[in-house]
């Protein structure tokens, strides 16, 4: 995951270094429709999918 980070760091702000990971965010997709009024219904079900895989 961290070379993620690095790889978007680098194609976004041309950032290199070293990289560690303080702590993380935890979203309920069912919530996100309450914080982002655009919110795309496709994005929804991409995010269904992906937490069904997950949680299996």
């Amino acid at each position: 995951m961290i070379d993620c980070f690095k790889r978007e760091a680098m194609e976004e702000g041309y950032v290199e270094g070293m990289v560690e990971l303080l702590g993380y965010i935890e979203v309920n997709p069912q919530d996100v429709k309450k914080f982002y009024s655009d919110w795309n219904p496709i994005y929804q079900e991409i995010l269904n999918l992906a937490t069904n895989n997950f949680e299996r």
